[in-house]
C-alpha cells in the first residue's frame, strides 16, 4: 500500500519528508517537482510506501469559456450565465499529469495545505486531478479545512448547503 502526500510548496515537502522519515528517505525528480520516498506506518498499517511531493505555482486557473475570451465581442451581462472552465495553469509544466502519475496506485492522498480559503480551493483541485488514479475501491476523503472564516462567511468555490463542492 502507498500514500501520496502533496505539500503546497517544494521546501515544505522536503522539510516534512525529512521529519516524517527521520532523515531516512530517497529523492528523485522526474517531473516539475521532487518526490521524496520513504517507508513508515500510516493509520493501522505498517511498512507503507510514502511518496511526498509538492506543487510549483498554481495548478489550475478558472476562466470563462473560450467564446468570452474577447471582451470586445461579448456583453458583460452574458457573463452571469457563462460557463466557467478549469484550465491547467501552466500546461508546459505538466503538473496535472505529474500528480496523476504519482497518485497512480496510491490508496490515500494526504494534502499539506494552509488552512485558509486558498488551501481549501487547492484541496478540491488536487482531488479533482488525482481521484481517478487512486487504488481504492472505496474512496474516503477526510477533509479538515477552513469551512468558515472568523466572521462565519462560507468557504470558497461555491459550496452547497451540504458542504460539498459544486462543479465549476
Amino acid at each position: 500500500m502507498s500514500v501520496l502526500m502533496i505539500a503546497e510548496k517544494p521546501s515544505l515537502a522536503q522539510s516534512l519528508a525529512t521529519i516524517l522519515s527521520n532523515g531516512n528517505m530517497s529523492s528523485r525528480k522526474t517531473g516539475p517537482c521532487a518526490v521524496y520516498e520513504y517507508r513508515g506506518s500510516f493509520l493501522h498499517h505498517r511498512d507503507i510506501q510514502f511518496k511526498f511531493t509538492s506543487v510549483c505555482g498554481h495548478v489550475f486557473n478558472c476562466d470563462f469559456e473560450a467564446r468570452f475570451k474577447s471582451w470586445d465581442k461579448s456583453e458583460p451581462a452574458e457573463l452571469y450565465d457563462a460557463k466557467i472552465v478549469r484550465l491547467e495553469a501552466n500546461p508546459n509544466m505538466n503538473l496535472v499529469r505529474f500528480l496523476q502519475k504519482e497518485a497512480r496506485g496510491a490508496r490515500y492522498v494526504v494534502l499539506w495545505l494552509d488552512c485558509d480559503r486558498e488551501g481549501e480551493l487547492m484541496q478540491w483541485f488536487f482531488l479533482f486531478s488525482t481521484s481517478n488514479c487512486l487504488n481504492s475501491q472505496r474512496r474516503e476523503h477526510l477533509l479538515r479545512n477552513s469551512r468558515h472564516d472568523r466572521r462565519g462567511v462560507p468557504g470558497v468555490n461555491g459550496k452547497s448547503a451540504d458542504g460539498l463542492p459544486r462543479p465549476l
